[in-house]
């Protein structure tokens, strides 16, 4: 048995920040994952997603290359076996680095499937064998899986998650995407761009039905113009295979049925802890690991960061928590902070939003001052040949304080960063419009947004 001050099991955003932060102050670590390090984030989840969104991208944007001077005359064809082979090279380089990183902290890595044997012990059972883990402080961090819906049982060829999708060398000719959510939309704007059929499925009563309505409008809408279905309202009844290998995709509400050479189903995340958590008494509520404002579990020693607990599925939310425990486990007693949490969606065109929306902002009996700007008027927008979309402010009507923001369009999910210290730091919108935003640049979208609340904005009336 070996003893450690702290044992984090699960090496993704939130283990490796906390292993990193304990190692920093001295402590001895352990970090322990049967996977690779990086976790479900690095490996098969946000970087290899942004990978292929970025060759998306750049074929969507070989579509309009003449309007920007370009002649093509040789055309041009997507290989999807270089887009998996680049992703790939672009994970091993990031999962290289954080080897060098944990190796230069100090961190003892274990590779094998990591178990709770008692209160302050883990076992690792890797290639070569078991190893006891003595620890003061015990981090769950092993994330989450690709959930699942009764009626769209995955068979990994046809019927798919993200997981497979990613790994796929050949594009389907037709792809039908059951949850409009943050993962089936960013996958459909994707494969529309990469030239594929694509039909979105969504239960709700509209697309991203967890972000600002008008932010969900304008995004079906993007959908609708660039060649997708949508269908909204529409739950899916059943999933069958023919035997052409296609697959019959069934809808609830009305008598439509779908055929697609795949079907990707994106019905979110469940939670998955390690073995021996029961028997511990940690078990699953609400989707998640129970733990309090300092990410202490029942056993005040045991911590759970990240995909574990029933709240932000997010990598950055999980490497704030990871290093939040790491601190708790090792004496302190700070607490989460979940009042400025930024949320970006990686579609054509980016969303992005922070704080409060301006329903949230009422149903909490704020008074407010609401101001929208079109990107279709921005100099920064029209060189990059991409006015679609519409940064929104939320502000406190008789304060001026920001409260929230919501944009969709080009950089959106680089701008919102302002946007998100803005109402972390309680700045009004004349502190935005005293600010000078470098000309011509996407983040003025946010400057006029704010100016056109006070009046003072020079392309914009004020609007609320």
């Amino acid at each position: 048995m070996e003893s450690y001050d702290l044992c984090v099991v699960g090496a993704g955003p939130g283990g490796i920040s906390a292993a990193i932060r304990a190692a920093r102050t001295g402590a001895r670590v352990a970090l322990a994952d049967s996977g690779f390090l990086g976790g479900t984030c690095l490996n098969r989840g946000c970087i290899p997603s942004r990978a292929l969104g970025t060759t998306a991208k750049l074929m969507r944007q070989m579509r309009s290359a003449q309007s920007l001077g370009v002649e093509l005359t040789g055309g041009f064809r997507v290989s999807l076996a270089g887009v998996v082979a680049r992703k790939e090279r672009i994970v091993r380089r990031l999962r290289g680095a954080l080897a060098a990183l944990i190796k230069k902290n100090g961190v003892t890595w274990m590779e094998g499937e990591a178990s709770l044997q008692a209160a302050h012990e883990v076992e690792v059972k890797g290639p070569e064998g078991r190893t006891g883990i003595s620890a003061k402080g015990i981090i769950l961090a092993t994330g989450s899986r690709a959930g699942g819906l009764p009626s769209c049982p995955v068979d990994g060829r046809v019927v798919v998650t993200s997981d497979e999708l990613l790994k796929e060398v050949e594009l389907p000719k037709d792809l039908v995407v059951v949850g409009a959510g943050v993962v089936g939309s960013e996958f459909a704007s994707y494969f529309l761009d990469l030239g594929v059929s694509v039909t979105l499925v969504e239960a709700a009563e509209r697309v991203l039905p967890f972000e600002d309505p008008k932010i969900s409008e304008a995004f079906h809408q993007s959908l609708k113009r660039r060649g997708a279905a949508v269908l909204t309202a529409s739950p899916v009844d059943s999933v069958r295979l023919t035997s052409s290998g296609k697959a019959e995709i069934s809808l609830k509400k009305t008598s439509t049925t779908l055929t697609a050479d795949k079907v990707l189903v994106a019905s979110g995340r469940k939670a998955q802890p390690p073995a021996g958590c029961e028997a511990l008494g940690l078990t699953l509520e609400k989707g998640g690991i129970p733990a309090d404002s300092e990410l202490r579990t029942r056993l005040s020693h045991i911590f759970a960061v990240g995909d574990l607990l029933a709240g932000y599925q997010l990598a950055c939310t999980a490497s704030y928590e990871g290093a939040l425990a790491a601190e708790n486990a090792l004496g302190g007693s700070r607490k989460v902070d979940y009042a400025v949490v930024p949320e970006v969606i990686y579609t054509d065109p980016e969303i992005a939003s922070v704080g409060l929306s301006p329903d949230d902002a009422r149903r909490r009996g704020r008074e407010i001052r609401v101001s929208t700007v079109s990107l279709a008027g921005f100099a920064r927008a029209q060189t990059l040949e991409e006015p679609e979309g519409f940064v929104q402010v939320v502000a406190d009507r008789k304060k001026g304080t920001l409260l929230g923001a919501q944009m969709i369009g080009a950089r959106a999910t680089d701008m919102i960063g302002e946007a998100a210290l803005a109402v972390k730091r309680g700045l009004t919108l004349n502190d935005l419009v005293e600010t000078i935003h470098g000309h011509p640049t996407m983040s003025e979208s946010l400057w006029e947004a704010s100016a056109a609340a006070l009046g003072q904005s020079v392309y914009y009336a004020a609007n609320d």
